[in-house]
C-alpha cells in the first residue's frame, strides 16, 4: 500500500510499498468497438497483531461494469451510458448488493467563430438491496445539469462551465430535505484557461466557485477554489520534458507546488528530477531522482533511484530502488529491489501481451505527445 507518511504518489513510484497490509485484486475486461464490459475481485486485508493473522476488512465478488462508448441521438445528441452491479462483503456488517446506472447527454452549439456552448444533462439511479441492516431494497436518484461555455481568444481557450447536481430523498422523487447539503452536491462554476502557444508549450489556469446555498457560512475564502497554475514543456528533439503545478488558496495561502521532468544525459540514458512541498508539512521538500537506463536496440533496460526529504535544512533519504526489465516476444518481466525507510522489499512481475503489435499500430498519434501522466514506457 502507498506509504501515507510521504507525498510522493505524485512520481508515479510503484504505490506497492512496504505495509503491514495487503490488497488483492484480480479483473477480466473486454472492450469492443460499441462498448466496455468488465468483471472483477478485490479484497483488501488487514494485519491484526493480536491475532498474528490477516483479517479481511473488505471483500467485493463479483463487482460487474459495462459502459456503452459516446454514441449519438437526433438532434446530434451525444450520449454516455454506464452500469456496474457489485457484491460487497464488509467484517462484521455481512453482504449488501448494491448497483448504479447513469446516463449524460449534451450537444455542442457553435455560436460564432469566437464561441461554442456545450449544455449537457445527467441522470443517475442507485440500488441498494436488502442487506444486514434492512429487508427492505432502497433507491436514491440523482438529476445534474449544466454547460460550458467555450471562446477561443489571443490568450488561448477561455471555458467558463456551470455544474448542478441534485440528490432527492431516499426512495422518492422529493427534495432531499433532511440532509446538511439540502440534496445539492453540486452547485459550481468553474473557469479556466488554456494556451499552447507552441505544440511543445501550454499554459493552464484556472478555479472554481461554489454558489451553493450554505446559509451564509461561508465567506469569500471559502466558497473558492484553489488557483491552479500550470506548465508544461517538451522539447521537440525530446531533450526535455517539464511539469510544474501551483495551487494557492485566497484563504490559506499555498496549498501545494510540483515540479516533474525528465531529460536527456547521455547518449543512451536520460535523467529524472521531481519535486513537490505541500501545505500539511511546509518545511518539507521532498526530492524524486531517478537514471533511465534503455539501450538502443537492447531488450534489457534498469532503472536505479533515490528519493530524499530535505526538511529544516536536514537530508534524509527514505528510498532508493534498482529495477530491471527484460522485453520478450510476447511477454515482458520485470525484477526490482526497494530500500524504503529501511524496508527491504523485492518485486518481481511478468507481463504477457496479448496482440502486441495491433495495439501498438492502434496507438492514436495524439496518445504519442508526453504528458504528466505515466504512459507505458515513461518513468514509474
Amino acid at each position: 500500500m502507498s506509504d501515507p507518511y510521504f507525498n510522493d504518489t505524485f512520481f508515479r513510484s510503484d504505490p506497492y510499498k512496504f505495509m503491514p497490509d495487503q490488497d488483492i485484486n484480480f479483473a477480466f475486461s473486454r472492450q469492443s468497438r460499441k462498448s466496455i464490459t468488465r468483471i472483477s475481485y478485490s479484497q483488501q486485508d488487514q494485519f491484526d497483531f493480536n491475532q498474528n493473522r490477516y483479517v479481511t476488512l473488505q471483500k467485493t465478488f463479483p463487482r460487474f461494469d459495462y459502459q456503452l462508448m459516446p454514441f449519438t441521438l437526433p438532434l446530434g445528441l451525444v450520449n454516455n451510458f454506464s452500469f456496474n452491479i457489485n457484491n460487497t462483503e464488509i467484517l462484521n456488517n455481512g453482504y449488501t448488493q448494491t448497483a448504479a446506472a447513469a446516463y449524460r447527454a449534451q450537444r455542442a452549439f457553435k455560436i460564432n467563430k469566437i464561441f461554442a456552448f456545450t449544455p449537457y444533462a445527467s441522470l443517475s439511479e442507485g440500488l441498494t438491496f436488502g442487506d444486514p441492516n434492512s429487508s427492505s431494497n432502497s433507491y436514491v436518484t440523482r438529476a445534474g445539469a449544466g454547460g460550458n461555455l467555450r471562446a477561443e481568444l489571443v490568450t488561448g481557450s477561455l471555458d467558463v462551465s456551470y455544474n448542478y447536481l441534485k440528490r432527492f430523498s431516499t426512495g422518492t422523487l422529493q427534495t432531499d430535505t433532511v440532509s446538511a447539503d439540502g440534496g445539492i452536491e453540486t452547485d459550481k462554476i468553474y473557469i479556466q484557461n488554456y494556451f499552447r502557444p507552441t505544440p511543445f508549450l501550454y499554459a493552464r489556469v484556472g478555479t472554481g466557485w461554489n454558489a451553493g446555498d450554505n446559509s451564509g457560512a461561508w465567506t469569500y475564502g471559502n466558497r473558492m477554489d484553489p488557483l491552479l497554475g500550470e506548465i508544461g514543456y517538451n522539447a521537440q528533439n525530446g531533450g526535455l520534458n517539464l511539469f510544474m503545478q501551483d495551487q494557492y488558496d485566497v484563504k490559506d495561502g499555498n496549498k501545494a507546488f510540483i515540479m516533474q521532468s525528465d531529460f536527456k544525459l547521455f547518449r543512451l540514458s536520460r535523467g529524472l528530477l521531481g519535486m513537490t512541498n505541500h501545505a500539511n508539512n511546509i518545511n518539507s521538500y521532498l526530492i524524486n531522482t531517478k537514471l533511465w537506463f534503455r539501450p538502443v536496440g537492447y531488450s534489457w533496460s534498469f532503472d536505479a533511484g533515490v528519493d530524499f526529504e530535505i526538511k529544516q535544512g536536514v537530508f534524509s533519504a527514505y528510498s532508493k530502488s534498482l529495477m530491471l526489465y527484460k522485453e520478450f516476444h510476447d511477454a515482458g518481466i520485470m525484477i526490482g529491489v526497494v530500500d524504503r525507510n529501511e524496508n527491504l522489499s523485492f518485486n518481481f512481475r511478468v507481463n504477457v501481451y496479448c496482440g502486441k503489435r495491433n495495439r501498438a499500430n492502434a496507438t492514436a498519434q495524439e496518445d504519442s505527445f508526453w504528458y504528466p501522466w505515466r504512459r507505458p514506457g515513461d518513468f514509474r
